[in-house]
């Protein structure tokens, strides 16, 4: 067994903070040169509605995991189709390479720009959106040796 180190960088959503037990955040995590971001969603009303079930048919550990829908928004741009990511536990939502990008690609973009926003359909039924403000992003990764992103 080899231990490993693993980095989350975190970021609350918009009207929560770092000290709600029940909030949305987006969370970095960095281990081994490998980069994956998900979005917690811990709050009420704010759990992701199962929409769909990555099959048998995709080459990826991620396969049996259930899904949902998820519309980003980078600044002001215009909101992207919808991609799929997947449910690691009911209330964490995690981008996976399906969604067209790779995660490092994805925090790529992040770092480019000063606000995310992330749309989905809550298990209540209601439209959810979650803004992060992720202008210090880059600084941040650029402090932890394990995020290699470039």
């Amino acid at each position: 067994m080899t231990d490993q180190k693993l980095t989350l960088i975190m970021t609350p959503a918009e009207g929560f903070t770092k000290e709600d037990a029940e909030g949305v955040a987006l969370a970095i995590t960095c281990t081994n040169n490998k980069v994956e971001v998900a979005v917690f969603a811990n709050a009420p009303n704010y759990m992701p509605a199962v929409t769909g079930r990555i099959d048998e048919g995709v080459i990826s550990h991620w396969v049996g995991y259930s899904t949902t829908n998820v519309h980003m928004r980078f600044d002001s741009n215009k909101a992207t189709g919808a991609y799929e990511w997947v449910l690691v536990e009911p209330r964490i939502m995690q981008a996976w390479q399906g969604i067209g990008m790779s995660s490092k690609g994805l925090v790529k973009k992040l770092m480019a720009v000063n606000r995310f926003m992330v749309q989905y359909t809550a298990s209540t039924g209601a439209t959810q959106v979650a803004t992060f403000y992720v202008s210090g992003l880059e600084e941040a990764i650029r402090q932890v040796s394990d995020c290699k992103v470039k």
